[in-house]
């Protein structure tokens, strides 16, 4: 709950995907993607590129400055999604991730499949000044496969999960995922 009205307070906070990211401009690039998409900003960028191709660099720099900008203006509270799924070695994401811990005094949650490949042996050697607290997140079971089934439309197939949740549960279990995506 105190993490909850922490994130609540103020602006929403910014949700930021890290799959795919490979380098410090990528990452900065997630973080005001979610600007970027204001047709404002977009023409603004578009004019820089412009710009450059005029002036040779030029309009490098305005898109930097408008970036820099941009990230300035980011909320209080910030997560951090798919961290396993980025190209960045763990302990130059950890130290571009810190940046807005602690000199930024932004809150920051990351949310990461602890278990993939290579990234939990690292993360836990690495996460003592950026982590205060983990979490896991169980699957519960019941709770999305009755949603599951409540959002299908009536027919044979919502029947057919009815009458088998007990199959379904059981086929989930044995698959050893503990992702409901899979479900």
């Amino acid at each position: 709950k105190e993490t909850c009205s922490i994130l609540t307070e103020g602006k929403r906070p910014r949700y930021v995907t890290l799959n795919g990211v490979e380098n410090r401009n990528d990452f900065n690039r997630a973080l005001i993607q979610h600007d970027l998409v204001d047709p404002a900003v977009g023409t603004i960028i578009k004019i820089a590129g412009t710009v450059e191709k005029l002036k040779k660099g030029l309009g490098q720099a305005s898109q930097d400055i408008i970036e820099a900008q941009l990230l300035m203006q980011l909320p209080e509270a910030i997560i951090f999604d798919d961290l396993e799924r980025c190209a960045i070695k763990p302990k130059v994401l950890f130290g571009l991730i810190n940046e807005y811990v602690e000199h930024k005094a932004k809150k920051v949650v990351l949310i990461a499949n602890a278990e993939a490949s290579g990234f939990k042996k690292e993360f836990l050697e690495k996460k003592e000044k950026l982590v205060g607290r983990t979490l896991s997140i169980l699957p519960e079971f019941d709770a999305a496969f009755s949603s599951y089934v409540s959002d299908l439309p009536n027919g044979k197939g919502k029947k057919y999960f009815e009458r088998h949740a007990g199959t379904v549960r059981q086929v989930f279990e044995q698959s050893g995922h503990s992702n409901l995506r899979i479900l």
